[in-house]
């Protein structure tokens, strides 16, 4: 379930769902407007347009989650950083959805 926003550092940030987003990215967050921008396809070379699964934009929200954390830490955005956590946190819904204790 990705949220139509949230609270990070003391500030608002929108989730926004695009049909596409500029340079076929996935997603983007954008710190000054307070926004973070999930695609809903990509354009596939010998594909077309592919409609991206809620699996893959759960994990490119919280990719951009990650990316906004970095900002208001004052850390340097590492894509490494966030795919990882992005992955961790994706594993970790599944496991809460499974219902198996934690």
């Amino acid at each position: 379930m990705i949220p139509e926003q949230f609270e990070c550092a003391g500030h608002t940030i929108k989730v926004e769902m695009y049909k596409r987003l500029p340079e076929n990215r996935y997603g983007a967050f954008y710190d000054a407007p307070g926004v973070i921008r999930i695609a809903e396809t990509l354009e596939v070379e010998d594909f077309g347009t592919v409609e991206l699964t809620e699996q893959q934009k759960l994990n490119t929200f919280w990719h951009e989650y990650f990316h906004c954390c970095q900002f208001f830490a004052g850390e340097e955005y590492s894509e490494t950083q966030a795919q990882t956590y992005a992955n961790f946190m994706c594993e970790l819904i599944k496991t809460k959805q499974s219902k198996l204790p934690f």
